[in-house]
Formats: C-alpha cells, sequence, structure tokens
C-alpha cells in the first residue's frame, strides 16, 4: 500500500511513515536501471506505483479547519479538545463516514483531499495539537470497533481503511499525527504491449515468435555491446512473481529449452522471464553472445559460512545505506509478514527440512522476540523445538547476517528468526555445510496462523533470484 506502517504491537499504534503529501517518487526501486530506451512505450519507469504516497492528483485542500496550521500547533495545553465538525470529511467522502468512526477530538486540525486514481478515496486529517497519548486513546477506539487488517489499517467498510500516521516531513521539524482514509483502486486489466520498440532493437519481428505479452506500465531498454550483439530487456513495472511464473509457463509450450542457457528462440538468441526483487519489477530478457556462444546461468551459490536474509522493505532497523552496503539481503515482504503465531518452513526440493514453529498450532510461541540457532545445532529439523533456540528482547538485530555453529551441518538452516516492532521481520537462512550450496531448489514459506492450508500462505523460491 502507500504507507508504510509501523506497528508498535505495545500499544497497537499504526503509524505511517510519510513524506510530504503530493511528493512525487520515482520508481519502486528507488534508482532507474541502467541501459538506454529504445524509445517511450506506455510504461514509465519514474510513474506513480501502488507505494506511491502523491496519487494524481493536485492536493486540494477540501474543508475548512479550526485554525490556519502554519500557525502555533498547539491550542493551549489546558484547552480541552473539543470534537470536531465532521462536515468538511463527510463532504470529501460523499457520505457521513464520520458516524462509522470513533469521535476526533481536536482544537486545531486539518483535512486535505489527496485522491487520485490510484487511491479514489486519500483523505488526511492533519491533528496539530494531538499527543502520543491521543494517538494512543485514538487507536484503542478504533481497535474496539473496527477490525484491523494488517496490511492496511481498520476495516470501515469493504475497500475504505483508517489508520494513525506520524508525518515528520511535511511540517518538519514538527511531528504532527493524524488520520488517513483511504482505498485502493481495482488493477487494471493489462493489456496487450505493442511490440514495435521491441522488434526495432532487435531488428526483425522478434515479438512474433514470442508468447503474448500484457502489461500497462513497461519500457523497452537496448543494453547491446560488443560482448552480447543483442541484449535487450523489457521492463514489466506491474508485473509480480506470479506474472513473471505465468509467462515463463507460456515460453516452455512454445520454445525448446536449453538448461544452460534459457528458452531458445532461434539459433544463438535467447529468452528468458525474471523477477527482480530488489526493483520489485518483472524483465524479459532476450540476449545472444558474441561469437555465436551463449552465457551460463549464474546460479544462486551461498558460500559456506555465509548467511541470505529475507526481509520486509518497510523494516526501520537498518538504515537503506546499511543494507545497500550487505550482500546476500533480499526484501521479500510476502514472507516478512509474519506474526509470533505463523509458522516458517525451509524446504529443498519441495521437502520441508527446517521449520520455525508448530505447524498445526495458532498459538504465539515467538511474539515480539529474537530467536537465534544455538551453535550447538548443525543439522536442520522439520519438528521445531525450542530448546534449539536462544531468545533475546524484541528489535534485537545485532546479529542478522551472522551466525555461528560448532559443527559441520547436514544442510542449510533457519539460523534466525526476528518478530520486532512494525515491519522489522527478519528471517536469516545460514550455510555451514562446509562447501557452497546452490540455493535454486530451496525455498522458504509462511504458514499463516499455523495452518497447512490457508489460502493466505505465501512461499518463496530461491530460484526466482537467479541471474542469467
Amino acid at each position: 500500500m502507500k504507507k508504510k506502517f509501523l506497528l508498535l504491537p505495545l500499544l497497537m499504534l499504526v503509524l505511517a511513515s510519510c513524506g510530504p503529501k503530493g511528493d512525487s517518487n520515482s520508481d519502486p526501486s528507488g534508482s532507474e536501471p541502467s541501459g538506454d530506451p529504445t524509445s517511450d512505450t506506455s510504461g514509465d519507469p519514474s510513474s506513480d506505483t501502488p507505494s506511491d504516497t502523491s496519487g494524481d492528483s493536485s492536493g486540494d485542500t477540501s474543508s475548512d479547519t479550526s485554525s490556519d496550521p502554519s500557525s502555533d500547533t498547539s491550542s493551549g495545553e489546558d484547552d480541552e479538545k473539543q470534537e470536531i465538525d465532521p462536515a468538511g470529511l463527510n463532504a470529501i467522502l460523499g457520505f457521513d463516514v464520520y458516524s462509522l468512526l470513533p469521535k476526533i477530538y481536536s482544537n486545531n486540525y486539518l483535512v486535505d483531499d489527496w485522491s487520485s486514481t490510484s487511491y479514489p478515496v486519500d483523505v488526511y486529517v492533519d491533528l496539530f495539537d494531538w499527543e502520543l497519548a491521543d494517538a494512543e486513546a485514538y487507536e484503542l477506539a478504533l481497535s474496539t470497533s473496527l477490525e484491523l487488517d494488517e496490511e492496511n489499517g481498520y476495516v470501515i467498510q469493504d475497500n475504505l481503511y483508517v489508520f494513525i500516521y506520524l508525518d515528520d516531513e511535511t511540517y518538519a521539524p514538527d511531528e504532527v499525527f493524524g488520520l488517513n482514509i483511504y482505498s485502493i483502486a481495482e488493477p487494471a486489466e493489462k493489456e496487450e504491449i505493442d511490440p514495435t520498440d521491441l522488434n526495432t532493437a532487435l531488428g526483425f519481428d522478434v515479438y512474433s515468435l514470442l508468447p503474448t505479452i500484457y502489461s500497462n506500465d513497461y519500457d523497452v531498454f537496448d543494453e547491446s555491446s560488443e560482448d552480447y550483439p543483442v541484449d535487450v530487456y523489457v521492463y514489466l513495472w506491474d508485473w509480480l512473481p506470479s506474472d513473471v511464473a505465468a509467462y515463463d509457463a507460456e515460453l516452455a509450450l512454445s520454445l525448446d529449452y536449453d538448461d544452460n542457457y534459457g528458452y531458445i528462440i532461434e539459433d544463438g538468441l535467447y529468452v528468458f522471464a525474471n523477477f527482480d526483487s530488489n526493483f520489485e519489477i518483472g524483465y524479459i530478457n532476450i540476449y545472444s553472445v558474441s561469437g555465436g556462444g551463449s552465457v551460463e546461468p549464474e546460479g544462486l551459490l551461498l558460500d559456506d559460512g555465509e548467511t541470505i536474509v529475507l526481509y520486509n522493505s518497510s523494516q526501520a532497523a537498518f538504515s537503506s545505506e546499511e543494507l545497500e552496503s550487505k550482500s546476500g539481503w533480499y526484501a521479500n515482504n510476502d514472507i516478512c509478514n509474519f506474526n509470533g503465531n505463523d509458522q516458517i518452513a525451509l524446504s529443498n526440493d519441495g521437502v520441508v527440512i527446517d521449520m520455525v514453529g508448530v505447524l498445526g498450532s495458532s498459538a504465539d510461541y515467538a511474539k515480539d522476540t529474537t530467536l537465534v540457532r544455538n551453535a550447538s545445532v548443525s543439522s536442520p529439523t522439520e519438528t521445531y523445538s525450542a530448546s534449539e533456540w536462544t531468545s533475546s528482547a524484541k528489535d534485537t538485530v545485532s546479529n542478522v547476517g551472522n551466525h555461528t555453529m560448532d559443527a559441520v551441518a547436514s544442510d542449510l538452516i533457519i539460523s534466525e528468526y526476528v518478530e520486532g516492532s512494525g515491519y522489522n521481520k527478519f528471517i536469516e537462512i545460514y550455510n555451514g555445510t562446509g562447501e557452497a550450496v546452490d540455493l535454486v531448489n530451496y525455498s522458504v514459506t509462511l504458514y499463516v496462523n499455523g495452518s497447512a492450508d490457508s489460502s493466505s500462505n505465501k512461499t518463496f523460491e530461491f530460484s526466482s533470484l537467479l541471474v542469467i
């Protein structure tokens, strides 16, 4: 969604670390892929994405407020807060939404409408005289009157949510609490791309030899070089891993496959589809190699004594600079969205070899804690035993990315599990086998509330990180 949640379990307070309203960001990764675009297409890597906070609106201030936000943000510590006038809020929503919410008390507030194509309802109520105690009290009122959707906030009605945020940028250096009421637009059905630029880059109608490509937000980049006479990327900004998997299945039905090089378009010309978890985009690469040879895919090897870490992209334990300096760390919000009663499994070739938590139980076993595998444990086990782990306080992350083991391991193990504040979620995998291990057949599965059959369960295949 468009906001980063910071869930404080002790307070059950939903905060959003949000930038100035109306601020437009670039592509999902924060940087643009290299390569010269052959031309503009229907997508722009700097266009809005579902994580954008601004949407498409110019940000009209659509309601009266009790005072000018540029004035003193305190109405006086001894002034009792009065109930706000909900007329402006209701007018923006088009119905009496206020009657569905706990009463809001403030003497100094501002209602802004930032509704857009991506967020048909996107209304902010900045509450300049709120302190932490006010936010806590209102969160408690929300929690007793509305159901919580951990992905989106409190549910007012179908596809209409509310949460409390803390804005530390719009009115900097002041920090302002507020409420965001919003809805999410249904994703548009993907349409077939215009293949003109792709065919132009290749110099012939290569698209006719491929399965149909569907996307509403894409770019064609030509990165051909002396070593790679053909090296063309189709970046698909609206693709998810499931779209990549579906297209790979289409490729498998229409083209022959070489285990070393990918799908064969014609002699010396290859194609593959992949998902870049760092940029959060899918892409299709069509390439050839100088001299008519091919490039062998680079396997995803985890060296002996090294770890691989999955983390939630909205975590607040490490700065972006720290994350950029780390090798083998991958953002994965599907897996790293667990609570203390969800289970994490590591599988090799589809068979569970290691488990954190007891499958079939929804009881909390690791809530608000960090679990580190004891150095004496050198073998994975599909049966969780708390005695194999050392527990530390919530948000203890000093050891993430490092692990020690007393003996040579029989296989990879889950070596650390962090269930911290908000989205501070980390899973660490350690290789202590004495040799490098190719992760291509390994996967991690999140079992929600202990259920093996829940539709909310997620599986991450390490093969999706494979670079060809």
